[in-house]
C-alpha cells in the first residue's frame, strides 16, 4: 500500500492544489530525495517515555508500552528554493514552509455478514448486527509565504501546533457525534421496527383466523356454481320415478388453488393497504440498507414498474410512497396473462426470493416482510391460474373446440414501445 497525501482543503488562493496527492517512493532509499518526502517525514513517532526524577531514576514502561508521539512537532523549511526535497504543483517561488502534523481516532460501525441471533417464535430480534473498530486519520496543516520572503518565527511555529491540536480534537469530537448519532438513529429504526413487528403480528393473527371461513363460504361458492353448471334433468315420465339429480363433479385440484390463492390474496391485498403508512416508512430509513432490500425490489418488478425506477434501494425507497407505486398495487392481477418483461417474470422473481427467510426480513423492514407475504400468494396464485387456463385448454381441445386465451405470461427483452401519437 502506498502512503499518500491528498489535498482536501485550502485557502481561497490556493484552491487549484485540492485533489492534488504526494506519493511516496516505496523504495526507501530512492524516496530520501524525491520532492514532497519532507511532509511525510510528519507521522514519524517514537515512544514517549517519561523522563527521569530523583524518586524514579529509570522509570518503567507501563503495562503495553511506552505511548507513541510525534518524532517532531512540526516541518519547518526556512527557504523553500534552497530545498529540493520541496514539491512545486505550480512555479517555484521564494518562501517559507511549515506543517504540522494532526491525528485522532474514530469509530466505525460495519455490518456483520452472519445471519445474525437466533430466530424465536413470537419475538423480533433487532437485526442486522454490527461489529465496532477503531480507525486512526492522519492529516497536516500546511503553511507557506511562497512568493515572500517572510520567515516563520518560533511563535509561529507554537501557535500553528497548538491550533493544530485544536483542529484534531474538534474533527475527533465530530466524528464522535457522527457515529453516536448513527448509532441512536439505528436504536430509533429498530424500536419502531420492533413496534410495527407486534401490530403487524396482531393483524397477521386475526386474518388467520378469519381465513377458515372465507375459505368455506368461497368452497360452497364453487360448489353451488358447479352444480348450477350442471345439465338440466329431464322430465319425469308419469308413472315414474323422478330421475336423481347426480352430485356435481369435483373441484379440480388446480382450481381449488387459484380459488384458495385468491381468497388469501385479497385478503393479503387489503391487510397492506391497510398497513400503507407502515410500508411508507421504508421511504425514511437513512441506515445501511440491508441486503434483504431486494426483496421490495422484487415487489416493484412484480408489479410490472419500471425496472430502472427500483434498481438501488434508494430508489425502491421513494418509489414506495409514490402514488404509481400504490396504484400498481391496487390494480395487479396476476389471475390472467400479462406481458412482462424477463427481470418481471415470475421465474426472474422466484430466483430472486428463493433463499430469503420471511423472519430475517421482519428483523430489518417488517413494512417489506408483509410484501414478501403478499409477493409470495401472488406467486402462487399466478402458477395456479396457469395450470387452470392449461386443463381449460386440454378440455377444450378434447371437445375440438377453439381455445384462444393466453396460457402463460408473455416474456420479452425490452419494454414495449410506446404507440406513436397522432398530432
Amino acid at each position: 500500500m502506498k502512503d499518500i497525501i491528498k489535498y482536501t482543503a485550502t485557502t481561497s488562493n490556493n484552491k487549484f492544489l485540492i485533489g492534488k496527492q504526494l506519493v511516496k517512493n516505496p523504495d526507501p532509499e530512492a524516496a530520501k530525495k524525491e520532492q514532497g518526502i519532507l511532509s511525510f517525514g510528519l507521522f514519524e513517532k517514537v515512544e514517549d517515555i517519561a523522563a527521569p526524577t530523583e524518586e524514579v531514576p529509570e522509570p518503567a514502561a507501563p503495562e503495553g508500552g511506552w505511548p507513541l508521539k510525534w518524532k517532531e512537532p512540526f516541518v519547518k523549511v526556512d527557504e523553500c528554493v534552497r530545498e529540493p526535497r520541496i514539491k512545486y504543483f505550480r512555479t517555484p517561488k521564494l518562501g517559507g514552509y511549515l506543517a504540522v502534523p494532526w491525528e485522532y481516532n474514530y469509530e466505525v460501525d460495519t455490518m456483520n455478514d452472519g445471519m445474525g441471533p437466533d430466530l424465536v417464535d413470537g419475538e423480533c430480534p433487532a437485526f442486522p448486527e454490527y461489529t465496532m473498530t477503531t480507525e486512526t486519520m492522519q492529516g497536516c496543516v500546511a503553511l507557506d509565504t511562497l512568493g515572500t520572503d517572510g520567515l516563520f518565527k518560533e511563535a509561529d511555529s507554537s501557535t500553528a501546533v497548538e491550533w493544530t491540536m485544536k483542529l484534531s480534537q474538534g474533527l475527533g469530537r465530530i466524528a464522535k457525534e457522527t457515529i453516536e448519532a448513527k448509532r441512536a438513529t439505528r436504536n430509533g429504526y429498530k424500536e419502531r421496527n420492533a413496534e410495527q413487528w407486534t401490530d403487524l403480528t396482531a393483524a397477521r393473527t386475526a386474518m388467520a383466523e378469519e381465513l377458515p371461513a372465507i375459505l368455506e363460504g368461497s368452497k360452497a361458492e364453487a360448489a353451488a356454481a358447479r352444480a348450477a353448471a350442471m345439465p338440466p334433468l329431464p322430465e319425469a315420465v308419469e308413472g315414474e320415478e323422478a330421475p336423481e339429480a347426480p352430485a356435481p363433479p369435483e373441484e379440480p385440484e388446480a382450481e381449488t388453488a387459484l380459488r384458495e390463492g385468491l381468497a388469501k390474496l385479497k385478503k393479503l391485498k387489503a391487510l397492506v393497504e391497510e398497513k400503507k403508512e407502515m410500508v411508507m416508512t421504508v421511504t425514511d430509513r437513512s441506515d445501511e440498507p440491508s441486503r434483504q432490500w431486494t426483496v421490495l425490489q422484487a415487489v416493484m418488478l412484480m408489479l410490472k414498474l419500471d425496472p430502472a425506477c427500483c434498481d438501488s434501494w434508494e430508489k425502491c425507497q421513494a418509489l414506495a410512497s409514490s402514488d404509481e407505486f400504490w396504484a400498481a398495487f391496487s390494480s395487479c392481477d396476476v389471475s390472467v396473462a400479462r406481458e412482462v418483461l424477463m427481470v418481471q417474470s415470475a421465474e426472474s422473481i422466484k430466483a430472486t426470493i428463493a433463499e430469503v427467510n420471511g423472519k430475517d426480513v421482519e428483523r430489518t423492514h417488517v413494512p417489506i416482510s408483509v410484501l414478501l407475504e403478499w409477493l409470495s400468494v401472488a406467486l402462487e396464485v399466478q402458477a395456479a391460474a396457469v395450470e387452470v387456463r392449461k386443463a381449460k385448454k386440454a378440455e377444450a381441445e378434447a371437445a375440438g373446440e377453439a381455445f384462444e386465451e393466453q396460457i402463460e405470461d408473455t416474456v420479452t427483452d425490452k419494454p414495449a414501445e410506446e404507440a406513436p401519437v397522432d398530432e
